[in-house]
């Protein structure tokens, strides 16, 4: 979890000063619980109390899990790029963990039927990287 800590501390917080959650750990919570499932911010919320005893293993939680508020106040001021960024960082320290020998698969996907009125009837492709050994897709990217 240190490898999302640290990315994470990079993202400008444009929160008042007195704000009580550490930005870094708000967005752990929310990075796990999507990875879970969750899609809403009051999602995020709910599953951070059901495995507070979990987070509390490797995040300092001074002020408990924050509200769906919280959450949602947090990704309404956040910049986009700077988030996009993190996860970039992310990725990159994930991506360092490969070792020599490891399988890193390339997949394409015709996207049939993927695009808006009015375009091209020229089918969408997506081509991913995914690190076998770790189960993680490294990069995912429109061809």
């Amino acid at each position: 979890m240190q490898i999302f800590l640290s990315a994470f501390e990079d993202v400008l917080d444009q929160r008042a000063s007195n704000a009580r959650h550490d930005l870094a750990e708000l967005l752990v919570i929310a990075f796990v619980s999507v990875l879970c499932g969750a899609s809403s911010c009051a999602e995020m919320a709910a599953f951070g109390r059901a495995k507070e005893h979990i987070f509390r293993d490797f995040l300092k939680l001074k002020h408990a899990i924050p509200s769906h508020d919280t959450f949602s106040d947090v990704f309404r001021m956040i910049d986009p790029k700077a988030l996009d960024a993190a996860f970039g960082k992310v990725l990159a320290n994930v991506a360092a963990l490969l070792k020599d020998g490891d399988v890193i698969a390339i997949d394409g996907k015709a996207l049939r039927g993927a695009r808006d009125a009015g375009e091209s009837a020229r089918t969408r492709m997506m081509v991913s990287a995914y690190a076998a050994r770790l189960r993680l897709t490294l990069a995912s990217v429109p061809a």
